[in-house]
């Protein structure tokens, strides 16, 4: 069971950053805007230009192409897009091309790796982005991301079957029980982080508190999903299907509830809170 939910943990901090890295690609997406941090010049959906005599520290495209006339002091790179270093231009660091090529004029000085990743089918899904599509893409990004969660939750499924099947068991049974529990679960792990931090001892403790809170979040939405997509198939008279489709099921059906503006959102957090009240009572399965 330790090595299990280790391995959870793992896969859990993993889906996090991917999660998180997605949602920051979706709201660059919503504003195609120019953002210099200490000098690096980043552009989303558009172009990147490093005029003559102007020194950056680092130029950075998503969507779009890089021509350096000037000086870059780190790495260029273009996502789905080129890089032209035009004559006289001098880069210190890396030329990075994804999905397009480096083109290097006579007298451009490249002092470290040039590298090109040829992806011919990454361009039409970045191109989204240079068309100025930016729903569309927020729209694939986010069944990307529903596509990993179901990835994930079919490793908790087979890893977990009788726990999965006992916490959304707990839902069914105790609906308001834990619907209460997940209201407090968040405050009462605040409470413990503040202890945690006054401690100089516990400081050390907060990474693997805060894991384990997001993996009972995970756990407790895959298990009430579980719930959803059992009782979606037998409102259809499909019973007896494995548990790892009614999990798929509930995803995909509250992936779309999802999409319903406000109504959506609720529906999503009130599963959500019941999922980790449903963890907090039964300790992961582990209890009736």
């Amino acid at each position: 069971m330790v090595k299990k939910l280790s391995w959870l943990l793992v896969f859990v901090l993993v889906l996090s950053v991917s999660c998180f890295a997605v949602r920051r690609g979706v709201v660059k997406a919503e504003e195609p805007k120019d953002e210099v941090v200490g000098q690096a010049l980043v552009k989303v959906g558009s172009n990147v230009n490093v005029p003559v005599g102007e020194t950056v520290q680092s130029a950075v495209a998503v969507g779009g192409s890089v021509v350096v006339n000037g000086k870059v002091v780190e790495d260029v790179v273009a996502v789905g897009g080129s890089v032209t270093l035009k004559e006289g231009a001098e880069v210190g660091g890396n030329v990075v091309s994804i999905g397009g090529a480096v083109v290097k004029e006579g007298g451009a000085i490249n002092k470290a790796k040039t590298v090109e990743v040829n992806m011919p089918a990454l361009i039409p899904v970045i191109g989204f982005l240079s068309m100025g599509n930016f729903m569309a893409a927020a729209i694939i990004l986010s069944i990307l991301t529903t596509l990993g969660f179901i990835v994930l939750a079919a490793l908790l499924v087979a890893l977990f079957t009788p726990q999965v099947g006992k916490t959304s068991a707990k839902i069914e049974k105790k609906f308001w029980q834990t619907f209460w529990w997940g209201i407090f679960s968040p405050i009462l792990v605040t409470l413990l982080l503040i202890a945690l931090v006054l401690s100089l001892v516990g400081i050390l403790l907060i990474p693997i508190v805060l894991l384990v809170f997001i993996a009972a979040c995970v756990f407790g939405y895959v298990a009430a999903a579980q719930l959803c997509g059992k009782k979606l198939m037998q409102a259809l008279r499909l019973r007896g299907k494995p548990m790892l489709a009614e999990v798929v099921v509930g995803l995909i059906l509250l992936w779309i509830i999802n999409m319903i503006p406000v109504i959506g959102g609720v529906v999503n957090a009130v599963i959500g809170i019941c999922g980790l009240g449903a963890v907090a009572v039964t300790k992961f399965g582990t209890a009736q």
